[in-house]
Order: structure tokens, then sequence, then C-alpha cells
């Protein structure tokens, strides 16, 4: 069973039916997050969701992963990566707080580049990528062409930020 972590309103959805109603809700595509996909998944759970999502004609659009800050997590995005890849989807959005992270978010990218993976993370409050301008100094600092931004404009509205000429 799913439960969203630290959510307001959490609720329980097994993999399969988290699909199925996605499908049913018609959305073209969905996220999986920690708890429905992570480096830890099984091989044969990862083909029964690579098999529901081809099914359903549902394609993942991004998995949700943590931070990249040290050989540990950096092997685990690795193998979330590969993950990724064998259910079809081309997008890891993983979390950046810390400039010291930097590093390993190039390097991560560079083992993605080799598997046609997009690293791109949200546009969101309290990382390094919560303004359009802190965006562009990162995309100059991590310097990779498979490093983008998962956009999300609400997080500039929770934030008061200036959407037009930011």
């Amino acid at each position: 069973m799913f439960a969203s972590p630290g959510a307001r309103d959490q609720f329980e959805l097994d993999i399969d039916a988290f699909i199925r109603f996605a499908r049913s809700c018609t959305y073209d595509g969905i996220t999986l997050r920690p708890g429905q996909i992570d480096p830890e998944t099984p091989s044969s759970d990862l083909d029964r969701i690579g098999e529901l999502l081809k099914q359903n004609r549902l394609p993942c659009s991004f998995i949700k992963a943590g931070s990249v800050r040290d050989r540990e997590s950096y092997d685990a995005h690795c193998k979330l990566i590969d993950h990724a890849v064998r259910i079809g989807c081309l997008n890891v959005q993983p979390k950046m707080n810390r400039t010291e992270e930097i590093p390993w978010i190039q390097k991560l990218c560079d083992y993605a580049a080799e598997r046609d993976v997009q690293v791109a993370p949200q546009l969101h409050d309290n990382s390094l990528h919560d303004t359009v301008p802190k965006c562009l100094d990162l995309f100059g600092n991590v310097d990779r062409q498979n490093f983008g931004l998962n956009f999300e404009a609400s997080h500039l509205i929770l934030q008061n930020a200036e959407i037009r000429n930011g």
C-alpha cells in the first residue's frame, strides 16, 4: 500500500489501484513517489509497474527522489535511474537544498545522460531551485545538458514571487 508520507490528507492506495485510478481520471501521466518506487523496489514489482503503465497507456512523467549528498545517496539515485529506465520513465526529480550537493548532482546527471534520462528538480520553496533567478544560477553551476527544471508555478505564488519578468 502507498501512504503519502507527511501529507495532510493521507490515503492508502496500492500501485495497481493508483495507476488505474489515474487513468480513469483521464490523467495523461503520473509521478511516482518514494514508497511507490524507490531503490529497493524488487525487480518483479518493477516489471508489474511497467506493464500496468503500458496496459493503461499512462506514462510515468517523473519519479520523485531525495537529495544527493554523498556516495550512499548517489548510489541509491543511480538505482532509481535504472528503475526509471526499466519502466519507461525518462525524468527523475531530485531535491537540492545545499550547494555542497552540486558535484553529486553533476555526477548523477552524467550517469543519467548515459541512459537518456533527464534530472529535473521541481521548482519548490526552501530549496536551491525555489525562484527563477536561483534556478538560472543553478543551471549554470550544474552545467549539464540533461539538467532541467520541473516547473511548478504555484510555488512562486506561495513565495509571493514575481512570475512575469522574473
